[in-house]
């Protein structure tokens, strides 16, 4: 996938391991293990002003988003999250995708609804056996009907 103009000032741009691997360092609050930075991994960098505010990650068919704190509540996840969907489905032919996050993440959870995942299940305690992590999902039938509801 080639750059992405997300917004006016805002561009969703391919990233390599290496160059994940050292934004995701950099966020020390985050748990580092929530985005692989396996080369197989396929990451885009959220970029503004040629400075990188956040990451989209796909690896297999998992995808995370994480943005810096300053770059939230912007419509940039849903944003970079709606365009790596898409490309996933209709360029790479994946019949799946999927996301976890932890029970608390009230937020992420309202940003993976809004791009038409739905809670497919709840791991009990996976967090150091004191937080719960649930995952959302959506499939290519789902995404291809809300395509056709939105081009009406």
């Amino acid at each position: 996938m080639s750059a992405i103009a997300l917004s006016p000032h805002h561009q969703l741009q391919p990233l390599d391991a290496a160059s994940a691997t050292a934004f995701i360092a950099t966020q020390a609050a985050q748990p580092l293990q929530a985005i692989p930075a396996a080369p197989a991994c396929a990451h885009w960098g959220v970029v503004r002003d040629n400075q990188c505010i956040g990451i989209v990650a796909l690896h297999q068919q998992q995808l995370t988003v994480l943005l810096q704190p300053q770059a939230r509540q912007q419509g940039l996840a849903t944003l970079a999250l709606r365009a790596v969907r898409d490309w996933a489905f209709s360029q790479q032919g994946l019949n799946r995708l999927t996301a976890a996050l932890p029970d608390s993440d009230k937020a992420g959870k309202r940003l993976l609804e809004k791009c038409g995942f739905g809670r497919s299940h709840k791991e009990y305690g996976y967090y150091d056996n004191q937080q719960d992590r649930c995952w959302f999902g959506i499939d290519l039938a789902q995404w291809q009907r809300s395509q056709q509801v939105a081009a009406q």
